[in-house]
Formats: C-alpha cells, sequence, structure tokens
C-alpha cells in the first residue's frame, strides 16, 4: 500500500511553492511510493489535516494550536516546516533564524553601511519574531545602532496611502540606513511608506527582505533584495525526514536547521554607502571583477593611488583593506555556487577568481570554519 503523505503548505509564495517542490523531487530521486495530498492555500489561510483520508504522515507549516494539536492526537509522524515552534514534540526542519539574521546585518554592513532598523510582520498571531531579535542582537554586538518599528497596529489587509505611522518613522530615522524587514511583503509596505514621505530607496534606506518572494519582489519599485531561505532544500530535507521517521530511522522529535542560500540582491539594495569617492569606485571595481582573479595592484591601479593610503582609506571605511575585501568577495560567490549548483571544486575555484581548488579549499576553510565539499552538504542538508 502506498504511503499517504500530507503537505500542508501554501502555494501561494516563493518559500510555499519551493517547499513543496523540494518534497516532491526527493521522492521522485528517492524512489518513495508515496501518495502525496495537497491542495491549492493561501498564505494566511489555516491549513487542517484533510478530511476523509488518513495520512501516514505530514509535512506542514504549523502556525496555529489548531493544527498542532491535531498532529498530536492523530499520533502520525510528521515535519513542521514552519518558525512557529508550537509544538516541541513535533519533528522540525527549517531555516535557522540566527543565521538568517547574521548573513542579513552582515550584507548591509557589506554595502557600508552603519545604521540600521528592523520591521517585522503583524500578519503572525502567536509568532516570536526571532528573526528581529537576533538580528538586533547581531548589530549591537557589534556596537551598531538598530531601530525597530513595532507594527502591531497595522490593519489585517495590506494596502496604499495612509501608512498607520509608518511613514513618518522613516523620516525620522538618520540616513543612509540599511532596513531589514521580516518578509517580503512587508518590504513592500516600506518602500511604498519611504514613496509617501519621499525617501529614496536605496539612496536613503537600502530595504532588504527577510524572505524572497519572487512576485513581490518584482511588483515592488525598486525590485526587492530579499533573502534565500532555499525552500527547495528544505523540502528536500524535511521529506528525508519524514523517510526516516516512517521507518524508524529516527525517533521524534528531530530538529534539523539549515543555513540560508544568501541574499538575492535587487536594485532596493543597490547602494554603496561609502562617503569617500576613492575607496567607493574601489569597492565597486573589486564587487565587479573579483572573481577574474584580481590582486590588490589592480585595485591600486584602477584607483590611482597609492597602496599605503588606498589601505588606510579601506580600514577607515569598511576596517579591512582591500586584500580582505577582495578574498571576502571571492568567498562570498563560493558560497553561493557551493549552495545553488553542483559544478566540481575546480570550476567553482576557477569562476570565483581561484587558480587552484586546494587554494580556494585552504582559504574557504580558514575563513568559514569548513571545507567547500562540507558547506555544500550541510547547505543540501
Amino acid at each position: 500500500m502506498r504511503v499517504r503523505i500530507a503537505l500542508l503548505v501554501e502555494s501561494s509564495t516563493s518559500w510555499g511553492t519551493g517547499i513543496v517542490a523540494g518534497v516532491g523531487r526527493h521522492v521522485a530521486a528517492a524512489g518513495l511510493d508515496w501518495d502525496l495530498w495537497h491542495e491549492p492555500h493561501g498564505r494566511g489561510e489555516e491549513l487542517n489535516l484533510p478530511t476523509g483520508w488518513q495520512p501516514d504522515g505530514v509535512i506542514a507549516r504549523v502556525t496555529h494550536d489548531g493544527l498542532a494539536r491535531a498532529i498530536f492526537e492523530a499520533r502520525i509522524p510528521a515535519v513542521d516546516v514552519s518558525w512557529y515552534r508550537l509544538d516541541p514534540e513535533i519533528s522540525r526542519c527549517s531555516v535557522q533564524e540566527e543565521n538568517a539574521a547574521e548573513v542579513s546585518a552582515r550584507y548591509l554592513m557589506d554595502l557600508g553601511l552603519r545604521q540600521f532598523a528592523y520591521v517585522g510582520s503583524s500578519r503572525r498571531p502567536g509568532y516570536v519574531d526571532r528573526l528581529g531579535t537576533a538580528f538586533a542582537a547581531s548589530l549591537t554586538a557589534r556596537s551598531l545602532p538598530t531601530d525597530t518599528f513595532d507594527p502591531a497596529a497595522w490593519p489585517d489587509r495590506l494596502g496604499h496611502g495612509p501608512d498607520d505611522g509608518l511613514a513618518r518613522w522613516l523620516g525620522s530615522l538618520a540616513k543612509p540606513i540599511g532596513l531589514f524587514t521580516f518578509d517580503s511583503f512587508t518590504a513592500r509596505r516600506v518602500t511604498e511608506a519611504c514613496r509617501t514621505a519621499g525617501i529614496d530607496v536605496p539612496g536613503g534606506v537600502a530595504v532588504l527582505a527577510g524572505e524572497h518572494d519572487e512576485l513581490v519582489s518584482h511588483l515592488t519599485s525598486p525590485p526587492l533584495s530579499s533573502l534565500d531561505h532555499s525552500p527547495e532544500q528544505v523540502g528536500r530535507r524535511a521529506a528525508r525526514l519524514l523517510a526516516d521517521l516512517l521507518a524508524g530511522r529516527a525517533a521524534a522529535p528531530v530538529t534539523i536547521e539549515l543555513p540560508t542560500g544568501g541574499v538575492v540582491t535587487r536594485r532596493s539594495t543597490d547602494t554603496l554607502a561609502i562617503t569617500d569617492p576613492i575607496v567607493a569606485a574601489a569597492v565597486r571595481f573589486i564587487r565587479e571583477r573579483a572573481h577574474e582573479g584580481i590582486a590588490v595592484a589592480d585595485v591600486v591601479a584602477h584607483a590611482r593611488a597609492s597602496r599605503r593610503w588606498l589601505e588606510q582609506r579601506f580600514r577607515t571605511q569598511l576596517d579591512r583593506t582591500p586584500a580582505e575585501e577582495i578574498r571576502r568577495v571571492k568567498i562570498e560567490r563560493v558560497r553561493k555556487l557551493l549552495s545553488s549548483g553542483d559544478e566540481p571544486l575546480e570550476d567553482v575555484a576557477a569562476a570565483s577568481g581561484f587558480n587552484y581548488a586546494e587554494v580556494m579549499t585552504r582559504v574557504f576553510r580558514r575563513e568559514i570554519g569548513m571545507t567547500p565539499s562540507a558547506y555544500r552538504r550541510r547547505s543540501r542538508g
């Protein structure tokens, strides 16, 4: 008899469809004889176990007590892919909030920004916003200021026009500032409020969404940069975990937390908050050409400045040297390639500006704390 699996995940967002696609791809790749039940659901709907169809296992976005209780009472193996954590007895597979916050903070800092803000989501009753807390903690640890807007008074239905104080708050912030939001829906609202307040995005406020949604990102003006939660990888890993639970190879509860896939960069963060024009031009040169294997001498020649002077200005503006910036950009490219593809390490090295895979591996292990192969396995769950 085929194993019946209920997929209680929304299908109206890039995150939800990515989860479902990842589950389907793992089922096909692993040759699992699963009968998958899935119905279209919107982002705000309450997902429930199907009536008249008894599943053997569940992969769900458990966001309300009713669903958590139904799963518990049904006594069936389940994997929660949400951040809610409503029932500690239900196994969970998702992206780690602290990692997501750290990647986002580092990304905004690498734009040269030194002032930051966070806007959470008011559309998640009962949710504890660990992402916002971790984002603020990451910046506080670096002695960088962070402001927060409380969206509790926002109405359930988002719209345009008068903005419940968001535009006034945005106008009160020192500029330029890096602003991180819980998700793309909230980020779009921020950009509309910036328009109301006459604030340039990204020149005055660089907006980064905490969760990537393809449709919302392109509906927003300017298009949104956003954090990639690698939903297909989460879906694959959740399906593998559920298979282990069903086969008795694992005992619930199991918690799996994956790293993010990095930032999908678009125009809402297309800024470089560096006051020194020579340093700014040098940084742009590095970010555009690091994968070609440039050296500090190339940057010095491009900047038409002495190496000593340029290094001093880099330290003042970015707290790192040109050599460190080249290495950082190359390593970020390696991370993205490892997370998104299966190319041999030799090809990844060549595409990232390293002459040899061995050199890339040595530098990557020193900077990230693991080998490229281990990082690829970890990012794939």
